[in-house]
């Protein structure tokens, strides 16, 4: 059973004394912690646990007493209370019981400010891109609903228990469908660990600005991402699709802008950046990293190959200076899938459930997006090279990249080869 004891410090100023307080809860909970809340010394009575007012005379000290009194048992109330709705007694350590009473004494910082309302001044205060800040908005969203569904996560009142609630909340979050059925959100590993680094940032931004001092990551740790094998188009398959021709207008350009980035290797968010003035006199696309623009702003230098000049003059002259007749990103992944399935190029690829995380075989067609572009020219250029370094001057990764490692794997023609060149039976 939990309980509340409080205790005069031995420490005295004039008349009054500290009081400090002592919670247990089991044989392992046993804490300490200063109020700062100072009685009158000679009113407090341990035994019973309170202060002993005299009730015949009304005084400026009666008063103030009979405040204090009500104080002490406000902060017996909170402590129990908090108690109750934590999750984990892992999390009942001495900084949870003065977290408490920082927050009995600062109502009005902690209390009434939900992290979900801290969003929109993070977004400002970064200086975070529209695009960024849209994911920020997301999360915002997700708070609130975490919120209906268990409970509002208030800046300085968030336990590390708190953080896993809402992990598990990402995980088995149901919607409603527009027939009226119950769903569950697929979710993966990485996108939940996303979300969570999103959170992490906020809370890191509430004990940046003196709001708290208490951030419930100091002890929860963000899994790793989960990464399959990565998929990627052969050269074949890439001119193949470029061959192929669509009536439909719009698939058409669509398909010729994914063979483009094929040939350039960049990210979408470059990819969609890009203006005439991104093509050098001399043959080259050249762009800084959106992606890096803060904590590594390098010139990245790609030639271009014919095919890539051929699609740049078939589509001059856009719009405000734009290279390629672009859409929007959902919409050109959408695109990606359809002029690959109507091209023919199915082959069946091993791809990571998001869940079980066991392999299963899908058609490439089926799980294409923008990024195969990036996979296919970083797989493709890894194969002629054999070389890290070469390869990542082309894409702009950092040396000793754990991201641009997994597109430099050994594949099975590779290792057709090196066998072919030891075999002594030839």
């Amino acid at each position: 059973m939990a309980n509340v004891v409080f205790r005069l410090s031995s420490k005295r100023s004039g008349d009054k004394s500290e009081l400090l307080v002592r919670f247990y809860a089991s044989r392992v909970i046993d804490l300490r912690a200063h109020t700062r809340l100072f009685v009158p010394t000679e009113l407090w009575n341990d035994k019973m646990q309170r202060l002993l007012i005299p009730r015949r005379v009304v005084t400026e000290d009666t008063i103030a007493a009979t405040e204090i009194q009500s104080k002490i048992e406000e902060l017996r109330t909170l402590i129990l209370n908090e108690y109750t709705q934590t999750h984990d007694e892992r999390d009942v350590t001495k900084s949870w019981l003065e977290r408490i009473i920082d927050q009995f004494h600062n109502v009005d910082r902690h209390e009434l400010t939900p992290l979900s309302a801290m969003v929109d001044r993070y977004i400002v205060a970064r200086n975070i891109t529209p695009r960024t800040g849209d994911q920020y908005e997301v999360l915002k969203r997700m708070l609130d609903r975490f919120a209906e569904a268990n409970k509002t996560l208030y800046v300085g009142r968030i336990e590390t228990a708190d953080i896993g609630a809402f992990e598990l909340f990402l995980r088995e979050e149901e919607v409603t469908t527009k027939n009226g059925k119950r769903r569950m959100v697929e979710r993966s590993r990485n996108t939940i660990n996303s979300k969570l680094r999103r959170l992490r940032a906020l809370c890191n931004y509430c004990v940046e600005i003196g709001m708290t001092d208490s951030n419930p990551f100091n002890r929860y740790k963000i899994p790793a991402d989960v990464y399959g094998t990565p998929v990627f188009l052969t050269l074949d398959e890439r001119d193949k699709l470029y061959a192929t021709h669509f009536d439909n207008p719009s698939l058409e350009r669509q398909k010729d802008i994914f063979v483009f980035q094929c040939h350039i290797g960049c990210r979408v968010s470059d990819l969609l950046s890009m203006t005439t003035e991104n093509v050098t006199p001399d043959g080259f696309i050249q762009y800084i990293q959106f992606k890096l623009r803060k904590s590594n702003p390098i010139v990245v230098r790609v030639p271009l190959t014919e095919t890539a000049k051929e699609i740049i003059a078939k589509y001059a002259g856009q719009p405000d200076g734009r290279l390629l007749p672009f859409i929007s990103q959902d919409k050109y992944n959408d695109a990606i899938k359809r002029v690959l399935t109507d091209a023919g190029i199915d082959r069946m690829v091993l791809v990571q459930n998001k869940h079980s995380y066991k392999s299963e075989p899908k058609p490439i067609c089926e799980i294409a997006a923008s990024h195969l572009a990036r996979r296919t020219f970083m797989a493709n250029m890894f194969r002629q090279t054999r070389s890290e370094r070469i390869v990542s001057s082309f894409t702009g990764h950092a040396r000793g990249s754990a991201a641009f490692s997994r597109y430099t794997d050994v594949d099975d023609e590779m290792k057709r080869q090196i066998i072919s060149g030891i075999d002594t039976s030839k």
